[in-house]
């Protein structure tokens, strides 16, 4: 190199360059992001566009980081689901706690005496359209808060609450510790609906999902023997529910499942049958079982049940996930309604212990691992993931958020906090805390690509919703101060703060 090059530089084509870096016409260049030289020294891209991972793509069409919140360090802005409508609309729903924060385009949300859900639309570039708070009187788990799309491009979303709660100027009250509440919205942000949904003790709604008719399910657990004054039975502290609400608002039924320990349904997913499909955690059953409809499941320890039942709420069949001394806890569930290609079913969780799947047997490297599952349309397991440690520690790492692309493409992430993940042999070193993850598996099992982001502290995916164009979006949050996505640094306010990407197919 004609001289010494410092600690940490390699000699490349006589110029001192970092390890990541190509030297190209006497320069140290990223070959990953540089303009000039992308993906291969002498290769320009066009004006107007940028390069990202070695390829050019326009402004407009590249991936992107967007970060929404405040500098309070007590503050907290969390993004928990995002869908896409058909018409394009991106819709996010969360919660956040101490101090006014702020969209793009002067959408804000005022600083209120308690924690607060609020719901956005958002366009594909990352600019907010509207937005606006859903205040409730008594402190509560903003996160615990859900949405979907109907056929028309409504927003359905549902929630916990305590006291009073307000949404778009109509107020609902609580009967118990805790209620639930469940709205229609129209992409203008207009109320169509709201609705309450509980009994004397405490409830939350986990997730939801709409049919094609515009029905409404809901899923969640809680310790109340009936809600809205239907009997649901009581099994013994937290139970799983189900609820189906009409498109008008009108519940049409709710159910209860589970054992004498604590049961938790975290996901549902109807078909275009008008089936629907619902994953339940379900803690050591003993000596008895947990019921779901006329079915009966045990658990060793920690089991993962995933159940069928029709439109009018009767359950067809279950599917049950146990192994003894093992924990396999699902938090989320997809269908791909066989657009281009036959029905599939995706679950994703977490999971320790050791377990067979189909025909794998996965073992977990430490104290959680990420776990998902492919099943076709009558539960039959077709392939198994498990993300987790290269080295045996204990650490947490999950599958959290589920998007499935047209052509079947399955987007998946969540958050690890293993110094190096690995799933499919692929790795990812950790920048400290808990970092982000997002892969994308075709049909088959066959991963396509391997991300990690995040900063030196924690960052997590929630939420992950493909659009027509197969581009992935991802919400989350974030308490780190610099936020790495993409080889691109990123500065955040510095609280806990909202995150929204955007991964170009």
């Amino acid at each position: 190199c004609g001289q010494r090059c410092e600690s940490g530089l390699l000699c490349k084509q006589g110029v001192c360059c970092q390890e990541r870096r190509e030297a190209c016409g006497g320069l140290c260049v990223d070959l990953q992001t540089h303009r000039e030289h992308c993906g291969g020294c002498g290769q320009a891209c066009a004006s107007g566009s940028l390069c990202e991972l070695g390829q050019c793509c326009k402004a407009s069409a590249c991936s992107f980081a967007a970060f929404f919140g405040n500098t309070s360090v007590t503050g907290s802005e969390i993004g928990t689901r995002i869908r896409i409508a058909p018409q394009g609309h991106v819709y996010v729903i969360g919660g956040y706690v101490t101090g006014s924060w702020s969209l793009s385009n002067g959408v804000t949300f005022p600083e209120l005496p308690n924690s607060a859900h609020y719901i956005a639309r958002f366009d594909q570039g990352g600019d907010a359209v509207w937005g606006y708070p859903i205040p409730f009187q008594q402190d509560g788990n903003h996160e615990f808060v859900c949405l979907d799309v109907g056929p028309g491009g409504d927003m359905y979303v549902a929630g916990m609450f305590s006291g009073t709660i307000s949404i778009a100027g109509q107020q609902l009250t609580s009967s118990g510790d805790s209620e639930i509440f469940v709205a229609r919205i129209t992409s203008a942000g207009r109320l169509l609906w709201a609705k309450s949904l509980g009994g004397n003790q405490y409830e939350f709604a986990a997730d939801l999902a709409v049919d094609a008719q515009g029905n409404m399910y809901v899923v969640g657990s809680t310790l109340s023997t009936s809600m809205n004054g239907v009997s649901i039975g009581s099994r013994g502290r937290l139970d799983g529910f189900l609820a189906r609400f009409d498109a008008n608002g009108k519940l049409a039924w709710v159910k209860g499942y589970g054992g004498t320990n604590q049961d938790f349904s975290f996901g549902v997913d109807t078909d275009t049958q008008g089936n629907v499909y619902m994953i339940t955690t379900v803690d050591d059953t003993g000596s008895g079982v947990a019921r779901f409809g006329s079915f009966s499941a045990k658990s060793s320890y920690r089991a993962g049940v995933l159940s069928m039942l029709d439109a009018s709420g009767t359950t067809k069949w279950i599917k049950v996930f146990d192994a003894a001394k093992t924990t396999i806890a699902f938090s989320e569930l997809r269908i791909y309604n066989g657009r281009q290609g036959p029905m599939r079913i995706y679950l994703g969780g977490r999971f320790e212990g050791s377990a067979t799947f189909g025909t794998q047997t996965l073992t977990s490297n430490g104290s959680q691992d990420a776990l998902l599952l492919a099943l076709d349309g009558s539960g039959k397991v077709m392939w198994s993931k498990l993300g987790q440690n290269k080295m045996p520690g204990k650490y947490v790492d999950v599958a959290w958020a589920i998007g499935i692309a047209d052509d079947g493409t399955v987007h998946v992430g969540g958050y690890f906090e293993s110094p190096i993940f690995t799933l499919d042999q692929q790795e990812l070193r950790s920048a400290g805390g808990a970092d982000g993850w997002l892969a994308r598996f075709s049909p088959q099992g066959k991963l396509l690509s391997l991300y990690g982001f995040g900063g030196g502290a924690d960052d997590k995916v929630r939420g992950i919703d493909v659009s027509a164009k197969g581009e992935t979006f991802v919400i989350g949050n974030t308490t780190s101060r610099v936020f790495t996505f993409l080889n691109k640094a990123y500065k955040t306010f510095g609280g806990g703060d909202l995150f929204f990407l955007r991964v170009k197919k």
